[in-house]
């Protein structure tokens, strides 16, 4: 392409230098094949003009002197002239098939880019859908992925409420059969730690329930649990002097973990019943005297205080 527009604009060229100048058409053609043969444009009509100037002088100094004039050279001459004038036709004709081949290579090139154009733009809307299917895949594994951990969290459930309704169905055995007491774990003495015993363990009134953790149990706590009528309550540490006063002033009993043993059911426990009873008999006991001792503290304390009184008095 590049050689064909490189001398299509030598050969305008050419032919506007030759109009100029008032050459002929053959001497335009002759110009043309020296220039394509390697010349420069000045230079080729500078020959070519020579060459007929040259002719011209020769034949008019062989018409001057007639006697001289060899009719075999001027032959010669002619005869150089179509020999020259065929090298031309030759060269145009095999400048016309490379411009042919050219402008047969231009329009492979125009359908090679149009192929491509077309390739690109099937590539684009490929990539465009695999995009956009990507996306929706993505969107999809998204939901898939909060769909397994929904079905995860709801078998997770599942199997608690299982683990839970097994536990309650054996705490029913238990209560039914009488030589075992179950007990009811609550993990923590807090609103919250009591409110989740209760929706798990469905606590009722004269249950025994076993505190994991006392700490940060206080009146207010213990008047919640209170509430929910407990038959004793089992500890696993200290709790506090608050709490112990408003168990003790409704009589419900607070035992040691140490002074029972306890079976572990998985999330629940059991004792059996008559080591309960004899523990909530001793604290009773306990408590009783406990009493009798402030009672009497409180007894001497009044006769004290009347003694005292008697004496100022009669002073």
């Amino acid at each position: 392409m590049k050689a064909y527009r490189h001398y299509e604009m030598k050969l305008k060229q050419i032919e506007r230098k030759t109009s100029e100048t008032g050459m002929s058409p053959s001497d335009t053609l002759r110009v043309k094949g020296l220039v394509i043969m390697g010349k420069p444009i000045a230079e080729a009509i500078r020959s070519v003009k020579g060459e007929e100037e040259s002719e011209t002088m020769e034949i008019s100094e062989k018409e001057s002197h007639g006697d001289r004039y060899d009719v075999e050279k001027l032959r010669r001459i002619i005869r150089a002239q179509r020999s020259r004038l065929r090298n031309q036709g030759s060269t145009i004709e095999r400048l016309k098939r490379e411009r042919k081949s050219l402008l047969g290579k231009i329009r492979e090139l125009e359908d090679e880019k149009s192929r491509l154009e077309k390739k690109l733009e099937r590539i684009q809307y490929e990539y465009s859908k695999d995009l956009l299917l990507n996306r929706e895949l993505s969107h999809k594994l998204k939901v898939i992925e909060k769909l397994q951990k929904k079905y995860a969290d709801e078998k997770s459930r599942r199997e608690a409420l299982e683990r839970d309704l097994d536990s309650l169905l054996q705490i029913r055995d238990m209560e039914s059969s009488g030589d075992t007491t179950p007990i009811k774990i609550i993990e923590t003495f807090t609103r919250d730690g009591i409110r989740r015993a209760c929706s798990r363990w469905k606590i009722k009134t004269g249950d025994v329930l076993l505190l994991r953790s006392s700490e940060g149990g206080g009146s207010q706590t213990a008047r919640i649990l209170l509430d929910l009528g407990p038959r004793a309550i089992i500890t696993e540490d200290k709790m506090s002097h608050q709490a112990l006063e408003v168990f003790e002033g409704a009589e419900v009993p607070v035992i040691p973990v140490r002074s029972l043993h306890i079976g572990v059911h998985g999330d629940f426990g059991s004792v059996k019943t008559q080591d309960l009873n004899r523990e909530i008999k001793k604290w009773k006991h306990r408590l009783n005297e406990k009493r009798k001792k402030e009672e009497e503290e409180e007894l001497l304390k009044v006769i004290t205080e009347y003694r005292a009184q008697r004496r100022r008095n009669h002073k």
